[in-house]
């Protein structure tokens, strides 16, 4: 009888480990990051509630509930110029049934403002989709490692929209993961010189510009393949410079070392 329990209990066990470890293969744990590449030298603050993810259901059709992912400290507001040059934030976490994700929809409050020198003007929406900015593709989850996703939330040039009591923004964002596309970085001297770069492929042009600490570094993120650089200073009487063919590696970072803006002669 003793031998005759052992043996159920053996199987139970047994059972019981199978079915979790096929769970567990059958999921895939999903980061999901707020970055930006904003171009302005003021201080965009946004309210930010979390992320909404959109995966394929049975047989692969896009019939799953979307999950929530919320942004989980207290203090809802964000500093996207905080997020130049490497810096990311931490949205949301979860784990999510193998296949793909197909839609991500970021979810904004509404106090949302523009900081400068002290002065704060709003940032209205300019319609009611606004608050729920989308990205749709074919975001791959496989078993066995961490998916690590960027959303690049964009309110340039709608940021500098209206006057007055305050502006109209129309949020956009991309999505990348690092796995799948590279980056290119450097550092600009004079440190504290304010610049706008573009990364420039063929009829792509994607724009950033310098950290918020003036400490001169920048970085392009989500690029793949070839471009050129553009680095226009902000204060005229430095040149612009021109970098030719850098190579941007999926998966990997191209460092540039440090650049040195000249001024013009007069």
């Amino acid at each position: 009888m003793k031998n005759k329990l052992l043996s159920i209990f053996i199987l139970f066990f047994l059972f019981n480990s199978c079915t979790t470890e096929d769970a567990e293969r059958s999921k895939a744990l999903v980061n999901i990051y707020l970055v930006d590449s904003t171009v302005s030298f003021e201080e965009i603050w946004v309210e930010l509630l979390g992320v909404e993810v959109q995966v394929t259901g049975t047989r692969g059709q896009d019939n799953a509930n979307p999950e929530f992912l919320p942004y989980t400290p207290s203090e809802k507001k964000v500093n996207l110029s905080a997020l130049l040059a490497g810096n990311q934030l931490l949205v949301g976490r979860g784990e999510f049934m193998l296949g793909a994700i197909t839609k991500m929809t970021l979810k904004l409050g509404t106090d949302n403002y523009i900081l400068r020198k002290g002065v704060r003007t709003p940032l209205v929406f300019k319609d009611s989709e606004g608050a729920s900015p989308s990205v749709s593709g074919n975001f791959n989850l496989s078993p066995g490692i961490s998916h690590d996703y960027y959303l690049d939330l964009n309110l340039d040039p709608s940021a500098a929209a209206g006057s007055g009591i305050n502006r109209t923004i129309n949020p956009k964002i991309q999505a990348f993961s690092k796995l799948e596309t590279g980056e290119i970085g450097g550092t600009l001297v004079p440190r504290g010189l304010k610049a706008i770069l573009f990364a420039i492929q063929n009829s792509d042009t994607i724009r950033t510009s310098v950290d918020s600490l003036d400490a001169g570094k920048f970085l392009f993120r989500g690029l793949n393949g070839k471009y050129f650089l553009l680095i226009h200073p902000t204060d005229v009487s430095y040149k612009q410079v021109k970098v030719d063919s850098v190579l941007a590696v999926p998966g990997k970072s191209t460092a540039l070392g440090t650049i040195t803006l000249e001024k013009i002669k007069p």
